[in-house]
């Protein structure tokens, strides 16, 4: 479909962009692992024995040890999570690990004190992918002197596609397409729930606007049963909760693919056919918010120590225990490997800066209205 004219709803400043500003590039990083023959030479004999010998180096350096996790945030999905993986890490690892939360900065604090530990793979930290990518990405005062790609990527134990619920009345796509008025979503604030209706609202040319400043989900449901709001975008697991509790519509994944917690719905391009253009913004999308929340540790930590964290932080979410006990905390895990992460990462920031600044202004400016 044509991309429609801009239609500007005020610029905001680059400092309250800090954090919250998504614009990201489709990203299809294909992580290639090779696998030779098997040889005895004497060569590949002393490699096997060395990687086997740090190995046992790195088991030996973290038993008994203590393990600082940091939370950038203070009571929440962050640290909830933390709490949930630190006894499971603690198994897996031999060392005790302590959870420690410092909000402050938009996640900078949290950083800037990683960057300034020792980079012995004592420290790690949760990060918030989208924060922390978007910050970089449009030179935002508090990444001053931070570089994400630096960092020592262990995994990404969670980051949701993105979907849209609307009220019953609407079946289809074209529904909202045909009304003779503005269509409505509602937002909490400068973020994910503003930036997936406008993705939808640019690849449809849909006549939108996004009303942000609503106090939570409860708040914009009653709006859209009320008929004020036609409906909101958000995670799919949220998005299937508002479903099932109010009865709400799913429109579709605002995503290049279905969503777990979706398996059934439809994604945007399955309904619409859109240009390479426009498959690109919806990767965008979801090349940012599948960053999701991701455990890094400081640069320069030897290999051995960061393959070992990896190797225990993948076998903590694949255990069936603690997947138990996440779902019981209605906490989704999706786990991923640092390695996919760290590409995801790269390929992002290295976006021009003009296509930067024309996908935010989409996602942030163009269909945002403020309460």
């Amino acid at each position: 479909m044509r991309l429609p004219e801009k239609r500007g709803h005020g610029r905001m400043s680059k400092r309250w962009q800090v954090g919250v500003l998504v614009a990201a590039l489709a990203v299809s990083a294909a992580l290639i692992i090779g696998c030779g023959e098997s040889s005895t030479s004497d060569k590949e004999a002393t490699t096997t024995a060395a990687t086997e010998g740090d190995a046992a180096a790195a088991e030996e350096f973290y038993k008994d040890n203590s393990i600082e996790f940091i939370v950038p945030y203070g009571s929440g999905g962050y640290d909830t999570f933390a709490r949930l993986i630190a006894p499971f890490l603690e198994e897996q690892t031999g060392a005790s690990v302590v959870v420690r939360n410092m909000p402050g900065g938009r996640t900078y604090k949290a950083q800037k004190y990683l960057l300034g530990k020792e980079p012995d793979g004592l420290t790690i930290e949760f990060i918030n992918g989208k924060s922390v990518v978007l910050s970089q990405l449009v030179h935002a005062d508090e990444a001053e002197g931070v570089d994400i790609r630096d960092y020592e990527y262990i995994g990404r134990m969670a980051g949701e596609r993105r979907a849209i619920v609307v009220r019953n009345e609407f079946e289809s796509i074209e529904d909202l397409i045909a009304l003779d008025r503005k269509v409505k979503f509602g937002a909490t604030g400068i973020d994910g729930q503003l930036f997936t209706p406008s993705v939808l609202a640019e690849v449809t040319e849909m006549d939108a606007s996004v009303v942000v400043g609503f106090e939570g989900n409860g708040p914009i449901i009653t709006s859209i049963m009320r008929g004020e709001l036609d409906g909101f975008g958000a995670s799919a697991s949220s998005v299937r909760d508002a479903s099932e509790q109010s009865g709400l519509s799913i429109l579709c994944t605002v995503s290049a693919e279905r969503a777990e917690a979706l398996p059934d719905t439809p994604a945007i391009g399955e309904l619409v056919e859109l240009t390479e253009e426009q498959k690109g913004l919806v990767s965008a999308l979801d090349g940012l918010v599948v960053v999701g929340r991701t455990v890094v540790t400081s640069p320069g930590v030897p290999q051995e120590r960061v393959q070992f964290l990896q190797e225990a932080f993948e076998r903590v979410l694949h255990d069936e225990e603690f997947l138990q006990k996440a779902a019981d905390a209605e906490r989704p895990v999706q786990y991923k490997s640092g390695a996919w992460v760290k590409a995801l990462v790269e390929e992002t920031l290295s976006m021009p800066e003009s296509k930067a600044e024309e996908v935010s202004n989409i996602l942030m400016d163009k269909y945002l209205e403020q309460m």
